[in-house]
């Protein structure tokens, strides 16, 4: 029940996404993705981002950091969604209101390694702390939604990089 809930959510959230984005001016709105070198490195983000713009019109600018200083841009306004991996930073910018509605979606396995297992999260940057406008928190929130649906959680854990194993395991 709560699957099929999930899924009628999701599809609802969807639909509206659509309808809200379809009416708009000559250049469809453009999201300002932070996230990982090695999650856009993987393939990951071009398996599963064509599908989100398709269905919605938004096209996502994917700003790729690494390191300490990568949540920055968040932090700065010039990220609408964030895809991170480091629990102990996001928590902390959590906290200071930087970011908000923090939601792990999957998980990544270097063999049995408990040690270089990465936890990703989607996060939202709130768009009250900055301009009107400068925050794109319509469009970012149907992202959110959409990585967070069934149907993506399922493709993100058939991804593969070539004939190797998953990649990701989707987390419920």
């Amino acid at each position: 029940m709560a699957f099929r809930r999930r899924g009628l959510t999701a599809a609802l959230a969807s639909a509206v996404c659509l309808a809200a984005f379809s009416g708009r001016g000559a250049d469809p709105p453009e999201l300002r993705l932070v996230t990982t070198t090695s999650l856009r490195d993987s393939g990951l983000l071009g398996a599963i981002l064509p599908e989100f713009t398709t269905r919605t019109g938004i096209r996502v600018k994917v700003i790729a950091t690494e390191g300490g200083a990568g949540l920055e841009p968040a932090r700065r306004g010039e990220a609408d969604l964030v895809i991170w991996h480091d629990p102990d930073a996001e928590e902390k910018l959590l906290e200071e209101g930087v970011l908000v509605a923090r939601r792990p979606f999957a998980e990544s396995f270097s063999g049995t390694d408990p040690v270089r297992r990465s936890l990703y999260s989607v996060l939202l940057v709130p768009p009250d702390r900055f301009d009107p406008g400068r925050i794109q928190a319509a469009e970012a929130r149907a992202l959110f939604v959409y990585l967070v649906e069934p149907a993506t959680l399922d493709r993100i854990g058939r991804f593969r990089a070539g004939a190797g194993p998953p990649l990701f395991h989707p987390l419920p």
